[in-house]
């Protein structure tokens, strides 16, 4: 499990930038968010839901339904 506090620096520069993009054009829609997870709605070529888990500052799970999610982060 990876240290929540420590995600973006994980992520690479590319993905990372595609990703920022999304959030400073409006394009992310937080659904949910408590303690431990956070659901988003993210309008790319198709609306796709991600999710991110942690417990702590150790992120526990993300998911995207995207097509490039095996990226692992995608840039969603």
């Amino acid at each position: 499990m990876m240290q929540l506090s420590k995600f973006e620096k994980s992520i690479q520069k590319k993905i990372l930038t595609r990703g920022e993009h999304y959030f400073e054009k409006g394009a992310v829609t937080i659904t949910h968010i408590d303690k431990n997870t956070c659901s988003a709605e993210v309008e790319g070529t198709y609306a796709y839901e991600i999710e991110i888990a942690w417990i702590n500052d150790r992120i526990t799970s993300t998911s995207c339904n995207c097509p490039d999610d095996y990226n692992d982060p995608c840039k969603h």
